[in-house]
């Protein structure tokens, strides 16, 4: 009796401070404290920042000790989806040019964009750069996401308040629905920014699939260009070529590239298109921290670890990517 009444009260004891144990036990998880925590219908959101904008480091010099304060690049916001890195403050601006600006400059036009995914808002400050942007369409399922990046100061500071800007319609629906049936009258786009999860399970799989990328095929203008975050060739080189095969299968003109990103490590791209392109023809007509044309059209060069590998495509019916994703390297990441 003695024991079950212990038992009992310990389980009773857990579920009123069940809050407050959720609360010490993330905490713990990640390296700064979290400054927001939400579970929405689809993910678990969390932001982090470090208490203050500089870190005090003592150093000694035989007798003398010197107090050295480093100040953290914009105090190195964090977003994080069910545990997973979204973004550092400190270096996203490397993964958001890479991602968005090869393909701008490729593209015959840049009047009329589409996002998928990328509800942080990053990409779409590094779109609305271009001048001749007239209309985006910002795809993402979670409204939590959105509305966060749309109203929190920190995010809204990195992403430049890029959500809210009159250019910009915010769809929040599954990205396959909408690019099978776009519900918007404009369908034909000049530029597609794939800016998804991480296809780690059958959900996500579709959308990175021969299946999807076909449909894709239809929704770009005659001149326009495609590119899609394809996680890291190196922490998982079967799962980036596979996105990269399943393009091809396609029909759509592939090529690859990737860049460091320090808090990420090696990540990966695939760029696309109905057409043949000349990587080397890449110019950027706009301000960038990082990117400038030489490193952009370096990007798409390999060392013999991380090149080229065959895989089977990744299609609805055989959802392989799913499985080539859980490579071991990963591990260590």
């Amino acid at each position: 009796m003695l024991t079950l009444f212990l038992i009992g009260g310990g389980l009773g004891v857990a579920n009123i401070f069940s809050n407050q144990i959720d609360t010490w036990l993330e905490n713990r998880l990640y390296l700064h404290p979290i400054i927001f925590s939400k579970q929405s219908r689809y993910q678990k959101i969390i932001v982090t920042k470090p208490d203050v904008a500089k870190e005090s480091k003592t150093t000694s010099n035989g007798t003398t000790t010197a107090k050295i304060e480093l100040e953290t690049r914009r105090g190195d916001v964090r977003l994080f989806i069910d545990g997973n890195l979204q973004f550092s403050s400190v270096d996203e601006y490397r993964y958001h040019e890479a991602l968005v600006h090869p393909a701008m400059s490729l593209a015959q036009s840049r009047n009329h964009i589409l996002v998928l995914g990328g509800g942080d808002g990053m990409a779409v400050r590094e779109i609305l750069k271009y001048p001749e942007v007239k209309r985006l369409f910002l795809i993402d399922i979670d409204p939590e996401i959105t509305e966060l990046c749309a109203n929190h100061p920190e995010i809204v500071a990195l992403n430049q308040g890029a959500l809210s800007d009159p250019r910009v319609t915010i769809l929040n629906q599954d990205a396959y629905r909408f690019v099978e049936n776009p519900p918007v009258d404009h369908q034909d786009f000049d530029v597609v920014v794939i800016d998804l999860p991480d296809p780690n399970h059958e959900s996500l799989s579709k959308l990175y699939s021969v299946t999807f990328y076909s449909l894709l095929w239809t929704r770009l203008s005659e001149g326009g260009v495609l590119v899609s975050q394809s996680t890291s060739p190196f922490f998982s080189r079967y799962a980036f070529w596979c996105i990269h095969n399943s393009m091809e299968t396609a029909g759509l003109k592939t090529y690859a590239y990737h860049l460091d990103v320090p808090s990420m490590g090696d990540w990966g791209f695939n760029l696309a298109a109905r057409r043949q392109i000349e990587i080397d023809r890449i110019h950027l007509s706009v301000s960038t921290d990082f990117l400038t044309d030489t490193v952009a059209v370096a990007m798409f060069r390999f060392g013999k670890d991380i090149n080229r590998v065959e895989t089977q495509p990744n299609t609805i019916v055989r959802p392989v990517l799913q499985f080539y994703y859980h490579d071991k390297k990963w591990r260590y990441y």
